[in-house]
């Protein structure tokens, strides 16, 4: 699992975005039946399905593992400390266009929030928008502190040996988990 430096100072959160060498070992409690979109959920507890047609999870209850799948759209961790808060994000070409990570940034004061912004394609495999670079913009817009935001600045179908990308052929998808302890 790949972690964020930016919150290895928080210790009662767990996190990581598995590779392709890591993702069949991880386990999780709620996931999301993703539709590129940009509704989200809140969840409180383990579910037996997938929570239906959101592309975001977000949690306020210690023990509740989720997670979000992605392959070559961007993951997003976002965390508030000070409301212990927080939870993952999908965000595609649609979900970017029509700003998820906002609507989901409402939910938060953005003051203090830390983000992660994982791997996803990168501009030089991707014709439409940077993605990453997009998620970016849009945090600062919200008010999220430039120093609290990371980006992991990989090209999923450039390091496809690392990362699944669908337009490096691949039809499965890593995640990106989060947990607050």
């Amino acid at each position: 699992m790949i972690q964020f430096s930016i919150f290895q100072k928080f210790p009662d959160i767990q996190h990581g975005i598995a590779t392709r060498h890591s993702e069949r070992d991880q386990k999780h409690d709620v996931v999301a039946q993703q539709v590129h979109g940009t509704r989200f959920a809140w969840v409180d507890g383990p579910r037996l399905q997938p929570v239906p047609g959101v592309d975001a999870l977000l949690t306020d209850t210690p023990g509740v593992r989720v997670r979000i799948g992605t392959s070559d759209c961007v993951p997003i961790i976002v965390y508030e400390p000070r409301t212990r808060r927080g939870g993952i994000i999908h965000a595609g070409f649609k979900g970017t266009t029509q700003e998820i990570l906002a609507a989901v940034l409402q939910e938060f004061s953005a003051r203090h929030v830390y983000l992660g912004i994982g791997p996803a394609v990168g501009p030089e495999c991707y014709d439409d928008i940077d993605i990453q670079k997009e998620n970016l913009m849009q945090a600062l817009q919200a008010g999220v502190p430039r120093s609290h935001i990371e980006v992991m600045r990989f090209c999923t179908k450039c390091h496809s040996d690392t990362f699944y990308s669908y337009r490096a052929g691949d039809h499965i998808n890593f995640g990106t988990y989060f947990e607050l302890l």
